[in-house]
């Protein structure tokens, strides 16, 4: 049995409601330094307003998180939205939440919260916000996560032919730095992955420009360089457990 349940990232996420987001916060409390890294990094994201706003509201040195950091500060595990969704053992569609248990991770493409029953999630939902309470029919969810390195208490099982469930990739992971312009089976390998990672591709082993906006994406969400090129950082994060 794990240490970790659905029903204990639930309490945790609910705790830490009125808690301050900042964009790659993981439960951390928010330096200027940090602020400046992030600016430097993702500069369209964290821009100079932003880290003004969040002066203004006085989050810096009080502890900061984002959606995935409301999550990974539970479990240890360090994902982000892609990752998350890429690594679940199980996809549950949006349209069986009544069904789902305490502690499953809800997602759309570059977000995620934490179900907490009766209809309710904790999502960081923004700077604007912070960690705030919410209904699950009004945050256009896509799907609910699991994670077979977490417990849960199932009362109503999902109909197992609407779940999509996580299974190894096909193709023979690169050993060579992919980039736009290349082709073969591994960059197949790379396609795949981004697939699973919740990306819209066609697995056809042409490194072109549809390949690499979600290959940058993907990068984004995992805090990584944002170079467009597959090496053995992007790997390692593409097939983090």
């Amino acid at each position: 049995m794990s240490n970790l349940t659905g029903q204990g990232l639930a309490n945790y996420a609910e705790g830490k409601k009125g808690t301050p987001y900042f964009y790659g916060s993981k439960m951390k409390v928010l330096t200027e330094d940090f602020m400046k890294s992030m600016h430097a990094a993702y500069p369209s994201v964290v821009t100079v307003a932003y880290m003004a706003l969040a002066r203004t509201k006085k989050q810096v040195g009080k502890i900061n998180v984002d959606c995935s950091g409301l999550i990974s500060a539970y479990t240890l595990h360090a994902l982000g939205s892609a990752q998350l969704y890429s690594q679940a053992y199980a996809r549950l569609p949006i349209s069986t939440w009544k069904q789902w248990a305490v502690g499953v991770v809800v997602w759309r493409s570059g977000h995620v919260g934490v179900y907490l029953g009766n209809g309710k999630v904790a999502e960081a939902k923004g700077i604007n916000y912070g960690v705030v309470i919410t209904d699950i029919e009004k945050g256009s969810w896509k799907y609910g996560l699991t994670f077979s390195w977490i417990d849960y208490t199932i009362t109503t099982p999902v109909a197992s032919n609407v779940i999509t469930y996580k299974i190894a990739n096909p193709y023979t992971e690169p050993t060579r730095t992919l980039k736009k312009g290349c082709t073969g089976q591994d960059v197949k390998w790379l396609q795949y992955e981004l697939v699973e990672a919740g990306y819209t591709l066609t697995i056809d082993g042409d490194f072109g420009s549809k390949t690499n906006k979600a290959l940058l994406a993907f990068q984004k969400s995992a805090k990584l360089e944002q170079d467009g090129k597959c090496g053995p950082a992007t790997r390692k994060a593409l097939k983090a457990s």
